[in-house]
């Protein structure tokens, strides 16, 4: 089974580690193609050596041209050919042994619940990878990190016993997010997400998955493990974001998850959202927070 790997770098150069570490704990390294969508420096390449490696697919851009993760991973979506499976990692990870086989075999255990499923999760710190103590929890995007008219709603990770595990959960991770071809075809990404983050990249997603019908996992075995914040460090110049595209971004988002209704987007893709579930079902699995959804967002029209 093949496993196209989506990989969005800007400016850092720790993705070479990423791309030894997918390679050599893998089964099969010969069944992996990478789709890499590198901004960076022309004078500072990392990558070139790869130019002519058949399982590499890589678009190159100025990093001044980039327009955010959302954007690049959107770009990359479309290097896609005929794998079997897709997965989407940060550029600052880090892989278990065996990780192509153990992620496989759970994905296809899952499926026996649902044939329609997603995995995705939030990593362990690769500083924590090797530490026993933290082998024994996963975490499980299950709660509601805060609701904000400005920034939309953002998901946070609960850590559950491994033992416990596959669990549903209700949200994604951008870091962890694996499918198959029939996910890819049934829910496209969005290429308009312009310098969004949690909200516009993974809350919406995930909530354009369950709505497809597609129960979301989080896995019974630890599979990577990513970088949180420090990467920035190594980027040599800060991303340019130009205001406008983010806030028309979040302004249609908005709209799409009917939580700020806006006349300009009334025939946007009906397709957008999925029938066999609804949003007003998506937004009570949230608990208390869906009350807090509709009164901070007053102008909803979620039921």
């Amino acid at each position: 089974m093949s496993i196209f790997i989506s990989i969005a770098c800007y400016m850092d150069p720790d993705v070479i580690n990423t791309i030894n570490s997918c390679l050599e704990n893998a089964d099969h390294p010969e069944k992996i193609v990478f789709g890499i969508c590198y901004q960076h420096d022309p004078k500072d390449d990392c990558l070139k050596g790869y130019e002519n490696n058949k399982q590499f697919k890589i678009i190159k851009m100025h990093w001044k041209d980039a327009k955010g993760p959302a954007y690049a991973r959107a770009l990359i979506y479309d290097l896609f050919t005929d794998e079997d499976y897709y997965l989407q990692i940060d550029c600052h990870s880090r892989f278990y042994k065996q990780w192509d086989t153990k992620i496989i075999h759970c994905f296809q255990e899952c499926k026996k619940i649902n044939e329609k499923i997603i995995i995705s999760y939030y990593p362990i710190n690769i500083l924590n990878m090797h530490n026993e103590q933290h082998q024994k929890a996963i975490a499980n995007i299950s709660t509601i990190r805060s609701v904000d008219k400005n920034t939309g709603i953002k998901t946070h990770g609960r850590f559950i016993d491994i033992k416990n595990a596959p669990k549903t959960s209700w949200g994604i991770s951008a870091a962890m997010l694996f499918f198959d071809k029939e996910a890819y075809a049934e829910v496209p990404f969005d290429k308009e997400i312009y310098y969004g983050l949690q909200f516009e990249e993974q809350v919406v997603l995930a909530a354009r998955y369950w709505t497809h019908g597609y129960d979301i996992f989080t896995p019974n075995q630890h599979i990577l493990a990513t970088e949180y914040l420090t990467n920035v460090k190594r980027q040599k110049e800060k991303l340019i974001i130009n205001s406008n595209l983010k806030k028309e971004t979040y302004n249609r988002l908005l709209h799409v998850m009917k939580l700020q209704y806006d006349k300009k987007y009334i025939h946007y893709n009906p397709k957008y959202i999925g029938s066999q579930r609804s949003l007003l079902d998506y937004y009570k699995m949230f608990g208390n927070h869906y009350t807090e959804i509709k009164n901070i967002f007053t102008n909803n029209f979620i039921d």
